[in-house]
């Protein structure tokens, strides 16, 4: 027995396979550009971060500055505070 191919009888399964192949291809294309999208969103979000905690060490740094600076001055107030409620002064508005 012999086969004998018929181009005619080939070309509906060439003409589904090469939409199979075309759509898969597409496929193929969309999930590389999504992970090439979703690294950069990535490397933005990484980067904002960084950003972020650059400033937060910043602002903690200048905080305890501050406290440091004003730590003498809040101990006197706190003392001044003590010795008038012990003297019994009142505030006279």
């Amino acid at each position: 027995m012999t086969c004998v191919l018929d181009p005619r009888s080939r070309t509906p399964n060439l003409s589904e396979f090469m939409e199979t192949f075309e759509r898969e291809r597409s496929m193929a294309q969309s999930l590389e550009n999504v992970s090439e999208q979703t690294a950069a969103a990535n490397a933005s979000k990484a980067q904002s971060l960084d950003e972020i905690s650059a400033y937060v060490k910043q602002l903690s740094a200048n905080l305890k500055q501050r406290k440091t600076k004003l730590a003498p001055q809040i101990k006197g107030a706190r003392g001044s505070a003590a010795q008038w409620r012990d003297d019994g002064c009142a505030c006279v508005l």
